[in-house]
């Protein structure tokens, strides 16, 4: 080795020594033919250039030309055969073992950069899109590792490395805008590489072995000498954060001594970057900005101390702190004005003292008057232009796609403007986003407006921003209901709500020249209602008007030409499946069920005979083969395919075209695949305890000894994305003799951000198990764990009336889920409601803002209603299942049930309930919020009534009232606005078949409140009953079992019926039958709309020209780069590498009467079903069964399901 380092080291003194400058000049002029040749494309010549160029560097020892020739010349073979792009690694990695040793660092580098960008498509989300590459690990351990040894390949010259400046290499990088001086020897440049390959595996919280965390106080944001810490062998060789750390402590060592300290003072600046991710705790930024401050002062004279001011400046920033931002900054900026850190710090104060300015406000004006909500920062005053424009100029014309190419909005803002007026803004000295409220002007009269914000005075267009949007001053409401082949209108009174009867309606429609045609004029009814109708679909527009005021939609609305009750009926089909979970090379055996929905009668029944297309698609939606089946009588089918060996893993979809479809999920195949388990730790575990989770490793259900699990444990905060999980700790142990493991964590309690946080975390344990003999396997544990072990729920109706008790139900549970049994005080309170309604904000337009307030949405309104009074305390004692339930008579009023209890550490646990009580016949509603609906069920049996109140606590309102399934209304009223409390029944027919959407909606003060909810239908006539005779109480495994099914209808006699029969596990999830699959198998059901759609909603206006001063300045900090030779492959190519692979023929067959089918090989998969030979009942209902109970020891679970041709369906599950 020492020989290959002299070796190295002379022969780069020799091509600096030999005229090395003219051999540069003349292999610039062929990189430059070399180039032309790949941006023609003409990969011929590129490849002799590249040939020559690298015969000619090696002849004149330009090292790095010729890494650079070979690298260019792999990609380029690699893109015109058509092979992975990830085979360019291995290339560089054989070429780099072969090449003369002056290249062969500077190629085992090039090799891990390829290796490394293959593994970020690999582990970046795009897995499905990256061919797998022989020789190239899929799992991130084997390919990191190899990553990592290419870099300690090119660290084994280290001593020379040292010694070559950066630039004998030059042909290899990308110029920088530093000096060379920071980073000056190849050694630096690779020593960072490597470093930077470490960060990214932190960020893709790709863990090694075992992960690390620093401390706050610990050495990591020390100066260097207290970096220095000794690292011992072991330790490094299972993280990577320590190797990281070490070879940081290289790079300062290295060049400790150096005549120019830049760099090392660079590396020391770069270090702390490094180490501020991995320091865990709450004084992380404190210590972090220390460090920083400790550098800027002891670096003084240096002009790297600008560069450590702009970073800690940006941190203040970041912190919300802009003024001791700004004075930071200045400080940087005045030390050194020429450096790159000084132009960060001076850029970093533009941006603190540049203007911002946002505004939003409602689109209709009227009392009571909305507010501009102004969001503002650095300025003083606004100046505000209200420019009149009618409608048909705003709507009407073609506008250009891009906003900002529609020049109309700068032609308006040179017109006279009806309004003009300024409005002072509060001063604020600390340059953060100050919010401002100010009333939007009362005495513009009714129309349409153009309204211009800047805080220019002069408005000029090459001046400040000028933010501009279309507003309306009206006292009128528009209420669109879309509905598939036509669109329904309410044109009322913005603050009362009332109907406006004998309004004109224009209807505007697209043409196809993009500009909009009066088509239809209508007046509205008594209702204030419209319908537009026709057989046209497209895009139209809509203006309602009434002496002077006008009312309109804000952006085109689809009007659909769907025909729904004289279509033919609808073919529609679900599928039962034995498996959830499959793997290549196994049979999937399915059922399948069809029926005809036919909405003319609003009738369905089997598809009887039907002949359906069934095809497999993996999950590129490759279609892997199809057949064509027949249907029973009874609308059923059965087949079996086999998965083929090239299966990707993935969802696995099973169609009828057109008709329904099932996803089951396609694992790899893997005969060394390890099942791997965690169990939850014993009840009682919560925040802030040692916890240990054990595992245990089978294959085929025999222990799997030795063999190493990594572990790490990650958490995120109950509620929150589960993706932004937080690593906590990690490790590694070996499986005992039993296959057994265990991780032990310290469950730490994350810092609370608010006083109203919830403590609730989501601990999620994840072992990573690879046996000796090479399998491999994953398990994955999360677990929900509070400051208390247990939790609490009350639980009552939302039917609450003065007449009868409120009903409750109290329930606690360990987080596991274990009942308690426990004691604990329930306590009622009344609530003090306001003394008028709070009118809500609007929401701003999006793509889904409908502009409505749901009686689902957001928080419950009297959550924040202070309590009034006590109205009694008593004592609950939970029952064994951990369920206390009990009554209370109350008034009317709003009372809040709370219950509190303690756990076996003493602390609080506690539930609370908010209850509405009121009196059904009252006429007035006692609560003062917006709407109240409540049913006394959503699930009514049929030939019952549906029961409902709604109300508002307005002194004056009222609401429409609809009850629509399947297009036909089955209620619509008004009602009396001074009845502010309104009950309703509705007879339930049995022509309403899958049930119906009941809808109100209310208008008031300019917001509209909307309920609408599908009420279920329960037909009893619809339903078979399944009765068992001859099944012994439990099933010994391979146990041959006959036994009796009986089937009776409604009313109680047998009728003949089609039987399916499957086993399952009686741990697996229990499945649906096909109709629960489709929402009771009932038309109109489904069939929804919309949704109301209030053409009033929030708007922030948008810039339509001008600037703020823009100062900033060049401040890219960059070091040189490794230059990139990406090549994209030739376009004439026939295929693409998936193309290239033959896909095998599946194999479907239709199983056959006795349920038996062809043997295939099959693997093992967890949560089997076997289906039990397909079976009609006679007349009288009878159909005898006979199987066998699988060898598989456990319990199973016999589930049956039946239906006619009428479609009258049942089910019934046995344990056996």
């Amino acid at each position: 080795m020492r020989a290959a380092r002299v070796f190295v080291l002379a022969a780069c003194s020799a091509s600096r020594l030999l005229g090395a400058g003219n051999a540069g000049a003349d292999l610039a002029g062929q990189w430059q033919q070399a180039q032309a040749a790949l941006e023609q494309r003409d990969f011929r010549a590129a490849t002799t250039l590249l040939a020559s160029i690298e015969q000619a560097a090696v002849k004149e020892q330009e090292w790095g030309h010729a890494a650079r020739a070979v690298a260019q010349y792999v990609e380029l073979e690699v893109a015109t055969n058509t092979v992975p792009s990830g085979s360019a690694a291995l290339k560089l990695k054989d070429t780099a073992s072969r090449a003369p040793l002056p290249m062969r660092a500077v190629l085992e580098v090039l090799a891990a950069r390829r290796f490394r960008s293959y593994a970020e498509h690999l582990f970046g989300g795009q897995e499905r899109d990256v061919p797998a590459v022989e020789g190239i690990p899929r799992q991130p351990e084997g390919l990191l590792n190899e990553i990592e040894q290419c870099y300690q390949r090119a660290m084994a010259f280290e001593d020379v490395l040292k010694r070559i400046p950066v630039g004998m290499y030059g042909a290899l990088f990308d110029a920088g805008t530093v000096a060379d001086a920071l980073r000056p020897t190849l050694f630096d440049v690779i020593a960072y590489d490597l470093l930077e390959f470490y960060a990214w595996c932190r960020e893709q919280k790709l863990d090694d072995t075992e992960s690390v965390t620093l401390d706050p106080d610990g050495p990591a944001l020390q100066d260097v000498a207290g970096f220095n810490f000794v690292i011992p062998d072991g330790a490094a060789r299972h993280s990577r954060v320590l190797r990281a750390l070490r070879l940081w402590q290289a790079l300062l060592a290295f060049h400790a001594d150096d005549e120019d300290p830049a760099a090392y003072a660079d590396a020391d600046l770069n270090r702390l970057q490094f180490c501020y991710p991995l320091v865990v705790g709450e004084e992380r930024e404190e210590r972090y900005c220390a460090a920083l401050d400790r550098f800027a002062h002891k670096w003084r004279t240096h002009e790297l101390s600008s560069r450590a001011f702009a970073l800690r400046a940006q941190l203040a920033f970041d912190a919300g702190d802009a003024s001791l931002a700004r004075v930071v900054a200045q400080k940087g900026a005045s030390a050194y004005p020429a450096s790159i850190g000084a132009a960060q710090c001076r850029n970093l104060i533009a941006r603190i003292e540049v203007p911002s300015l946002a505004l939003t406000s409602e689109r209709v004006w009227c009392a009571p008057w909305p507010q501009f909500e102004i969001a503002y920062k650095n300025l003083t005053q606004l100046h505000f232009r209200a420019v009149r424009v009618p409608f048909d100029e705003a709507f009407v014309p073609r506008r250009p796609r891009q906003p900002e190419e529609d020049a109309t909005p700068a032609q308006w803002l040179a017109r006279r403007p009806l309004k003009q007026w300024g409005v002072a803004l509060p001063p604020a000295g600390d340059y953060r986003i100050r919010n401002h409220r100010v009333s939007v002007p009362q005495d513009l009269p009714n129309g349409l407006y153009a309204l211009f914000v800047s805080p220019d005075a002069s408005f000029e267009t090459e001046s400040a921003p000028i933010m501009w949007e279309m507003f309306r001053v009206s006292r009128l409401a528009l209420v669109i209901d879309q509905k598939p082949d036509r669109i329904l209108g309410y044109v009322l009174t913005a603050r009362e709500g009332e109907p406006v009867p004998a309004a004109r309606v224009t209807v505007w429609r697209k043409q196809a020249e993009g500009n909009f045609k009066r088509e239809w004029v209508m007046e509205t009814a008594e209702d204030g209602g419209f319908a537009v109708l026709g057989g046209r679909a497209g895009e139209i527009m809509i203006l309602a008007e009434r002496q002077g005021d006008a009312a309109q939609t804000w952006r085109p609305l689809w009007k659909g030409n769907v025909r729904t009750r004289f279509e033919a009926p609808e073919t529609c089909g679900a599928f039962v499946t034995d498996r959830d979970v499959y793997r290549p090379g196994q049979p999937l055996r399915y059922r399948g069920f069809f029926w005809k929905d036919d909405p003319v009668t609003h009738s369905v029944y089997a598809a009887a005979g039907l002949r359906v297309k069934i095809a497999g698609m993996d999950a590129s939606d490759r279609r892997l083969a199809e057949q064509e089946v027949t249907c029973t009588p009874f609308g059923s089918c059965s087949g079996e395919m086999v998965i083929p060996d090239d299966t990707p893993p993935g969802l696995f979809t099973l169609a009828a075209e057109g008709i329904g479809s099932t996803s089951v999920r396609i694992e790899a195949a893997d005969p060394k695949a390890l099942d791997v388990t965690l169990a939850l730790p014993p009840p009682g575990a919560r925040l802030g305890d040692v916890l240990t989770v054990n595992g245990r490793v089978v294959r085929d259900g025999v222990a799997v000894p030795g063999a190493r699990v990594s572990w790490r444990v990650a958490w995120h905060r109950k509620g929150t994305d589960p993706c932004a999980t937080v690593p906590l700790t990690a490790g590694s142990t070996v499986s005992d003799a039993q296959g057994t493991y265990a991780v032990t964590f310290f469950a730490k309690a994350p810092p609370q951000r608010e006083e109203a946080d919830s403590a609730a975390c989501v601990f999620t344990v994840t072992a990573e198990v690879d046996a000796v003999d090479g399998g491999s396997g994953r398990a994955d544990l999360p677990m929900v764990l509070d400051e208390t072990a247990w939790y609490a729920r009350i639980a009552a109706d939302a039917w609450q009336t003065s007449s009868q008790p409120v009903r409750f139900e109290i329930g606690v549970q360990a987080l596991g889920g274990t009942a308690v049994v426990t004691p604990g005080e329930l306590r009622v309170v009344q609530l003090k409601p306001p003394e008028w309604v709070k009118r809500p904000p609007l929401p701003l337009l999006d793509g889904s803002a409908s502009g409505v307030y749901s009686g689902d949405d957001g928080e419950d309104p009297v959550e924040a209603w202070p309590e009034l009074r006590t109205l009694g305390e008593e004592r609950v004692q939970t029952g064994t299942n951990g369920i206390a339930s009990g009554s209370i008579p109350l008034p009317v009023g709003v009372f809040r049930l709370t219950y509190e209890t303690r756990d076996p550490a003493g602390r609080r646990v506690a539930a609370r309930r908010n209850v509405r009580v009121f009196d059904p016949d009252a006429r007035r509603l006692p609560f003062t919020v917006p709407v109240h609906v409540a049913a006394e069920s959503w699930r009514v049996p049929a030939g019952d009534r549906f029961r409902a109140v709604w109300g508002s606590g307005y002194a004056r309102a009222s609401a429409l009232m609809l009850a629509e399934t399947d297009g036909l209304e089955l209620l619509r009223m008004r009602t009396d606005p001074e009845v502010t409390q309104q009950r309703f029944e509705l007879p339930v027919d049995t022509a309403v078949r899958g049930g119906f959407w009941f809808r109100t909606l209310c208008v008031r003060e300019n917001r509209a409140y909307t309920h609408e909810r599908r009420v279920e239908v329960e037909r009893r006539d619809q339903k078979l009953s399944l009765t068992v005779e001859g099944l012994p109480p439990a099933g010994r495994p391979g146990e041959r079992i006959t036994c009796t099914v009986k089937v009776t209808g409604p009313d109680g006699a047998g009728c003949a019926a089609e039987l399916l029969a499957l086993l399952s596990t009686e741990d697996a999830p229990a499945i649906s039958a096909w109709w629960e699959t489709d929402n009771d198998n009932q038309t109109g059901a489904c069939t929804t709309n919309v949704g109301f759609q209030f053409q009033n909603h929030g708007v922030r206006l948008a810039q339509l020209c001008g600037s703020w001063r823009d100062d900033r300045e060049p401040d890219a900090w960059r070091y040189r780069t490794w230059r990139t030779y990406d090549i994209d492959p030739p376009k004439d190519d026939a295929q693409s590498d998936a193309e290239h692979v033959r896909i095998p023929a599946m194999l479907i067959q239709e199983t056959s009467v006795d349920g038996t089918a062809g043997t295939h090989r099959a693997v093992a998969v967890r949560a089997p079903r076997f289906f039990l030979p397909q079976a009609v009942s006679d007349s009288e209902g009878l159909v005898t069964l006979s199987f066998t109970v699988p060898e598989t020891p456990g319990r199973w679970r016999l589930s049956l399901f039946a239906h006619d041709a009428r479609l009258r369906c049942g089910r019934l599950d046995l344990s056996l």
